[in-house]
């Protein structure tokens, strides 16, 4: 299980960058909610980051979402800057503790997540 530290972040991208990432993932079917917190994570980031976290809706995949969401992302913000994009789904133990840090920019209306088990509590 690998190592991560999620939070809010310090120095937030410009607003006009939300907007941005904001614009290009509502335009991408199957994605739930997304939110942009500082993420680290050894063998993943270079550093702590501020990152796109896509939650998958339920029945959707990250290899349906990913080519339209990197090409939308492309056309958005065409100058960058490069942002990680992390893909989660309701049953990823990560999801709560990005949720905590406020940092959501995007809920899809009708769009649920993969609920978690009932019996999960982490």
């Amino acid at each position: 299980m690998p190592f991560y530290v999620i939070g809010a972040p310090a120095k937030p991208y410009p607003q006009s960058i939300i907007d941005s990432v904001t614009s290009a993932v509502g335009s991408v079917n199957g994605i739930a909610e997304a939110h942009m917190p500082q993420w680290f994570q050894e063998g993943l980031t270079q550093g702590s980051e501020q990152v796109l976290v896509v939650v998958l809706g339920k029945g959707w995949t990250k290899e349906q979402v990913a080519p339209p969401l990197i090409e939308a992302m492309e056309q958005a913000l065409p100058d960058g800057p490069n942002i990680l994009v992390i893909p989660l789904t309701g049953r990823d133990g990560a999801l709560s503790t990005v949720r905590e840090t406020g940092m959501q920019i995007f809920n899809a209306p009708g769009v649920e997540p993969e609920p978690k088990p009932w019996w999960k509590f982490w």
